[in-house]
């Protein structure tokens, strides 16, 4: 049987739907292949629809790899969550600084790099 760390990769499949059952998926092989390789994102993509959620009640937020074209290697990924707001832009970039503040800020300490918290206008 394969596994991935401690868990059969069978088990790490069924945590990953957990995981992202909250996310509108973009190309969710892509999300969930990223997702295998950077198995350290697991525990603030958890926490990440709460928080979220307190800041932006209404929104839907999606996950996406992102890939910077001029960046070559493992640097040129990272995983994005999406937050789909209709809000005027003042009061979502707003209400995106006192997620920061609240949250995110700490958060991103233990993402090394593999993660971000974005806004996307609908």
């Amino acid at each position: 049987m394969q596994t991935l760390g401690a868990l059969p990769k069978q088990e790490w499949d069924s945590d990953l739907k957990i995981i992202t059952a909250p996310y509108e998926l973009k190309n969710g092989t892509e999300v969930f292949k990223y997702l295998r390789d950077h198995r350290f994102l697991d525990s603030v993509l958890r926490k990440a629809p709460h928080k979220i959620g307190e800041h932006f009640p209404h929104a839907a937020i999606g996950l996406q790899v992102i890939t910077d074209p001029e960046i070559e290697g493992d640097e040129a990924a990272h995983l994005g969550i999406f937050i789909y707001t209709d809000l005027d832009p003042d009061e979502a970039v707003d209400r995106l600084d006192a997620l920061d503040d609240d949250w995110w800020l700490d958060a991103s300490r233990s993402v090394d790099g593999k993660l971000g918290v974005h806004l996307d206008f609908v």
